[in-house]
């Protein structure tokens, strides 16, 4: 029931309760109309017949709606399948087109994974080359390890000798030191000896204008003899200034070279793996020249404690 127009289905209960009315009707018309009764079979005869027309007629509406409606239910569904048709041809069509594609994309997949495989097989073979390699290299670097070692023992032995060679520079600097603050000490004697003969100068001076009527040439000669060994003694005194102040520049440059060569050290310690032959070789080369160096400077140091020891030695004496 739920399926029916409700318009339809209100018609046909009213047709049916129309039916009944009709029926009841037709009953009582032949009941007392006629007094000539048929016979029992005629009369249910007649009976169908009106009841089949009573019952069909008041149909034939609603048979004609209900036959459009069919006929319209019809259309629909021949529109319906007609367009169920086309969409599934275009189903079917797109269903191929994306089952081509599917094809064509799995015989690029298929290209690629061979050209993947080929470039998987080239890398294996690559990897055994390389793992080859790296067998190679382990055993280089053993052997390199090993030559590390005994470098590392050499090292070992010149930072040993290099120490010794610092303390025996820190000793050589002391010695220097020492002898700088001699000579200041000497250099300063020299000062206050000079000063002392400037001032007996002077005072001989006073004592010549004193004398000068009684010993004129002589204090003349005396004079011009203590002008001579004052500007001698003058010479010789910025000469030694002039040395103090070479043995000091060259005292620094060696603390200088001193202080290069131990940065050279810490920067060798740093590279020892390279060119460690060669660097040793300059080292060496270095130290015998730092070597050279202050033994020059011992000898040009005794030679001007002797030169200096001499000259006021001849000041003495000449002095006496």
């Amino acid at each position: 029931m739920t399926d029916i127009d409700p318009i339809l289905y209100k018609k046909i209960n009213n047709t049916h309760n129309d039916i009944n009315k009709q029926c009841f009707k037709v009953k009582t018309h032949n009941l007392l109309s006629n007094n000539k009764y048929p016979s029992n079979e005629q009369q249910d005869q007649l009976y169908q017949q009106s009841s089949s027309i009573l019952v069909f007629e008041p149909f034939r509406s609603i048979f004609a709606e209900v036959f459009n409606k069919n006929q319209q239910l019809n259309e629909k569904t021949y529109q319906l399948e007609k367009k169920f048709h086309r969409e599934h041809e275009i189903y079917i069509k797109d269903l191929q087109d994306i089952n081509n594609h599917l094809y064509t994309f799995v015989d690029q997949y298929n290209d690629r994974l061979n050209k993947d495989q080929i470039q998987i097989d080239e890398v294996r073979i690559e990897n055994q080359h390389l793992n080859k390699q790296i067998d190679e290299q382990i055993i280089k670097y053993n052997e390199l390890q090993s030559d590390n070692q005994h470098l590392n023992k050499k090292i070992d032995q010149i930072e040993q000798h290099y120490q010794n060679h610092v303390k025996e520079l820190e000793s050589n600097n002391n010695h220097l030191n020492t002898s700088v603050e001699q000579l200041t000490y000497q250099l300063n004697n020299t000062i206050i000896q000079i000063k002392r003969i400037e001032d007996e100068y002077q005072q001989q001076i006073k004592e010549i204008n004193q004398f000068q009527q009684q010993a004129h040439e002589q204090q003349q000669m005396k004079i011009i003899e203590y002008d001579d060994r004052l500007n001698l003694y003058k010479i010789q005194n910025e000469q030694l200034q002039q040395q103090i102040d070479t043995q000091n520049i060259q005292y620094n440059e060696l603390q200088n070279e001193n202080q290069i060569f131990k940065e050279q050290i810490k920067q060798f310690e740093q590279q020892n793996q390279q060119d460690h032959q060669i660097h040793i070789e300059i080292l060496n080369d270095k130290i015998i020249q730092l070597n050279n160096k202050l033994n020059n400077y011992e000898i040009q140091i005794k030679a001007m404690e002797n030169e200096n020891k001499q000259t006021l030695f001849n000041f003495n004496f000449t002095h006496l």
